[in-house]
């Protein structure tokens, strides 16, 4: 094999090898984003809107149906992670006596990380649902009024991209050059 015969090989093989691992990130990121709505609830009327496509009636008549269930899902899923949470502090309970100081050890480091690694997952969720909220609800506010508020913020924030050199030039604070000499 030549060397140009390997290296056509090799650059197949490295497209490949990217191409599956854009996809795979693709796969997963939608697969994590389903059990993030079912986890909080929107997977579920997203699912039934899309299978059964309700007319408006039936969806008001279903919400209140819908909002009680996930009540009930989400004090089901607490009792849940309280159970795991007691069953956990039993187990380690009945292992510490059997752990010598530095078995204790390694396993406190490595609770001490998940606990880190958690908090900030937690912190993340916090931000993308803070995140979520901000663009539902823009989503939500879609009217006239607010659509030219946004435009113009958006077009006042890039004049003020525009104009950010000319304040070396004596433009600060919104007066144009003639008014600062």
């Amino acid at each position: 094999m030549t060397f140009k015969t390997g290296l056509i090989v090799f650059f197949i093989f490295a497209s490949g090898m990217a191409t599956g691992a854009l996809a795979t990130g693709f796969v997963v990121q939608k697969r994590v984003d389903h059990m993030r709505e079912v986890a909080n609830g929107t997977g579920i009327v997203k699912t039934l809107n899309r299978v059964v496509q309700p007319t408006d009636e039936q969806k008001n008549e279903l919400r209140p149906m819908i909002d009680t269930h996930g009540e009930e899902f989400r004090a089901m899923k607490k009792r849940h992670k309280e159970e795991m949470r007691n069953m956990v502090e039993t187990f380690e309970e009945d292992l510490l006596p059997k752990l010598n100081a530095e078995q204790k050890e390694r396993l406190k480091a490595h609770k001490e990380r998940t606990f880190r690694k958690r908090e900030a997952d937690k912190e993340r969720k916090r931000k993308r649902k803070n995140k979520d909220k901000e663009r539902n609800g823009k989503e939500r506010a879609g009217d006239k009024i607010k659509g030219k508020e946004k435009d113009k913020d958006r077009k006042f924030r890039r004049d003020k991209l525009k104009n950010g050199s000319q304040s070396e030039n004596g433009k600060q604070n919104g007066e144009s050059p003639d008014e600062t000499q």
